[in-house]
């Protein structure tokens, strides 16, 4: 509830929320929190801006919006998961273009539902290799303190980040975020 009132007021950096989910409750259960509470708030906020902003927006917009409008209407799905999954895109702002135009919100939910599920996932797994690589460091330290060491601070400093949940995460966020230069040589070779 409180991610979604968080998404609901149109705060960035959700991503916090859900690898915070994965270190307290685990992968798949802060992946489907994440992104049912992500929807959920997203969906209340386009409501929200379409009921007292929408006409204002458009107005704004001018004589752009109508091209804009088009090409969203014609294929609205694509144009949503486009912007989900591009890092470029950042997640309140694709609200705010979809509050604008035209898509139903029966047809937003299960399309922004699903496009959330990469990067939910990522922050997710940086939440529960959060929780592995501390665990490690805390291991050592008693290890050094039963063993009577003298210098046993040192042993519980490092955290380990080579855990595979860090490494995975890091790997579908590098991913993530080739997305944007690779669309950009691909549009230009299209030229």
């Amino acid at each position: 509830l409180g991610y979604a009132l968080y998404v609901l007021a149109g705060i960035p950096a959700s991503l916090f929320l859900t690898m915070l989910g994965g270190f307290l409750f685990g992968f798949a259960e802060a992946v489907l929190m994440a992104c049912c509470a992500a929807t959920l708030g997203a969906s209340g906020l386009i409501a929200l801006i379409r009921l007292f902003f929408r006409p204002w927006a458009r107005e704004r917009l001018g004589a752009r919006y109508a091209q804009l409008a088009q090409g969203f209407r014609q294929d609205d799905v694509f144009y949503l998961l486009f912007m989900r999954l591009m890092p470029l895109f950042p997640f309140w702002v694709v609200n705010l273009v979809v509050a604008v135009m035209d898509m139903p919100l029966r047809r937003f939910a299960p399309v922004s539902f699903v496009a959330m599920m990469p990067a939910a996932m990522a922050a997710a797994l940086v939440g529960t290799g959060l929780d592995q690589a501390l665990e490690g460091p805390a291991a050592r330290l008693a290890a050094c303190r039963s063993e009577g060491g003298s210098d046993c601070a040192l042993a519980g400093l490092m955290p380990d980040i080579l855990q595979p949940d860090f490494v995975l995460a890091g790997t579908v966020m590098a991913a993530l975020a080739l997305l944007p230069p690779l669309w950009r040589r691909f549009r230009a070779r299209q030229k």
